[in-house]
């Protein structure tokens, strides 16, 4: 017999999140990334990723998932700011709360950074989530993105190997 859960995989900014009856989970974060300058200000690093191919899978055999990186520029956005307000406008209150415990993550990553997030402010109203970055004092937050490019395949996969 054999037992198959009804799961949803989505992909948004970079971050994938598993949809099972009980919620939605962050299973990978967004490629935020927050770490101190040598002036104590905080450096937050935005990488949105843009997938071109396949939009859509439906199936219950194995597949093979191929990604090709195109191409990165230079940053399309590099700028000292007094502080920093990321939004998410969610399709449902369900996803904004999987996307408030992506920023949270975030968070602990910068944490680990040696960041001050007692100067963070993570929150969720209805079916939007936030990341508000504000330093305290003659601090600034260094704010960079590096768009990232990647064409995606989706193919067949054999299941036994010969």
């Amino acid at each position: 017999m054999h037992y198959w859960v009804d799961q949803t995989w989505t992909y948004q900014m970079g971050a994938v999140f598993l949809s099972q009856e009980g919620g939605t989970t962050v299973r990978v974060g967004p490629s935020i990334a927050a770490y101190n300058t040598s002036t104590g200000n905080t450096t937050l690093t935005l990488a949105p990723i843009s997938l071109d191919g396949s939009a859509m899978i439906a199936g219950s055999g194995p597949v093979r998932v191929e990604t090709r990186m195109r191409g990165s520029g230079p940053p399309s956005l590099d700028r000292v700011c007094e502080n920093v307000f990321l939004t998410i406008k969610a399709d449902d209150p369900v996803t904004a709360g999987a996307w408030q415990r992506a920023f949270s993550e975030v968070g602990q990553r910068a944490r680990d950074e040696d960041v001050n997030i007692s100067e963070w402010e993570i929150g969720r109203d209805k079916d939007t989530a936030w990341l508000y970055v504000k330093p305290q004092g003659s601090k600034y937050v260094i704010l960079s993105m590096y768009p990232a490019n990647y064409t995606v395949t989706i193919h067949n996969a054999a299941s036994l190997a010969e």
